[in-house]
């Protein structure tokens, strides 16, 4: 199996584990990132600024004219639902918010996962609602890989418990223990995926 992806999903707490899986990775990571954290949707994102700081990768915030590429790591913007098109583009929408959140994880799980199926890895992490157990249920049922922060070391407990709940889970793992996880997923490609 080769995988296409890598999509985050996080909310309350996301920020610590986030930076510190993005530290982590190697420097000629060979898959597209694509994270969505719930933000306050008044205020314009730092996050692309934050986690640019913490590895060499490029980071970006998800724009119109973005096509997925090998090795960059993709943001959700503040007050957009996030899609990933046929064609590797990002499309969005102020469609009503998901779980009382806009970017939705589980909008962009399914989008995602309807693209790339059983090539996608997601990881789901700390957060205080069920936002992203539905998303990750669809990738889970399409083949796709669902790697889930444990919930003990979670600073918010109820995303990862409501996945754990209703999608289970191929990993279920402490923050040191997702990198590794990711890089060995990612080494499993047996060709570089072209977009």
């Amino acid at each position: 199996m080769r995988y296409g992806a890598v999509v985050i999903g996080c909310s309350m707490g996301g920020l610590r584990v986030l930076s510190q899986i993005i530290q982590k990775l190697p420097h000629d990571f060979n898959l597209p990132i694509v994270v969505v954290c719930h933000m306050d949707s008044d205020s314009p994102s730092l996050l692309p600024e934050i986690l640019a700081l913490e590895t060499p990768l490029p980071v970006h915030q998800c724009h119109w004219d973005m096509i997925l590429e090998a090795g960059h790591i993709y943001i959700a913007p503040p007050a957009y639902h996030v899609y990933l098109e046929p064609d590797f583009s990002f499309s969005f929408s102020q469609d009503p918010k998901v779980s009382f959140s806009r970017p939705s994880i589980d909008i962009l799980f399914e989008s995602m996962g309807d693209v790339l199926g059983p090539r996608l890895i997601a990881i789901l992490l700390t957060g205080a609602n069920a936002d992203g157990a539905l998303g990750l249920k669809h990738i889970r049922d399409l083949g796709g890989i669902a790697i889930i922060q444990d919930p003990e070391v979670a600073e918010a407990r109820a995303m990862p418990e409501a996945g754990l709940e209703i999608a289970g889970a191929d990993f279920v793992l402490e923050d040191d223990e997702i990198v590794e996880a990711i890089e060995m997923l990612a080494k499993k490609h047996i060709r570089v995926v072209e977009y």
